[in-house]
């Protein structure tokens, strides 16, 4: 008699991959590096110094992610710096050891105490990209009007 199991393992096997996708990847991820170089990471033009002082990325198993980043912005006019917390939201797939993630909706408190607040599709960042390298997450985040591109590095909290 010809047993059915080794038919309906392979099925098994692959709905089990299927369904745990994203909860093998979920948790909460600290960033590391940006562009390279170690947190805190400095950029800055004609008016202002911003330095990104952390970032704490979320992704949780229902394929959603949230990160907030704290920074310090320095006006370098009026000599005057304030500390500002964002945070981006998101869908995230994944397939492979590849993460496509989708910006959804972006809070940035300004200078001056206003929040810009983004959920037009329009404004937000298009889908970018990470790779899961054992504990740590590669992003390539794409340009928007505040900031340039940059490749984020983040590590996996344990």
């Amino acid at each position: 008699m010809r047993s059915f199991w080794p038919n309906l393992f392979p099925l098994i096997a692959l709905m089990l991959l299927a369904g745990c996708n994203n909860q093998s990847i979920s948790g909460t991820y600290t960033a590391q590096q940006v562009d390279g170089a170690p947190m805190p990471f400095v950029m800055e033009n004609e008016e202002i110094t911003l330095e990104l002082l952390g970032s704490t990325l979320i992704l949780g198993p229902d394929g959603n992610w949230r990160e907030f980043g704290q920074m310090r912005v320095l006006n370098k006019a009026t000599e005057q710096a304030v500390t500002v917390e964002a945070s981006t939201e998101g869908t995230y797939t994944v397939e492979g050891n590849t993460i496509t993630f989708l910006t959804t909706e972006s809070e940035v408190p300004m200078a001056d105490g206003s929040t810009i607040m983004q959920r037009n599709a329009e404004a937000l960042p298009g889908p970018y990209a990470g790779t899961m390298q054992g504990n740590m997450l590669i992003t390539d985040q794409p340009a928007t009007e505040a900031v340039p591109a940059m490749r984020v590095i983040y590590r996996r909290q344990e």
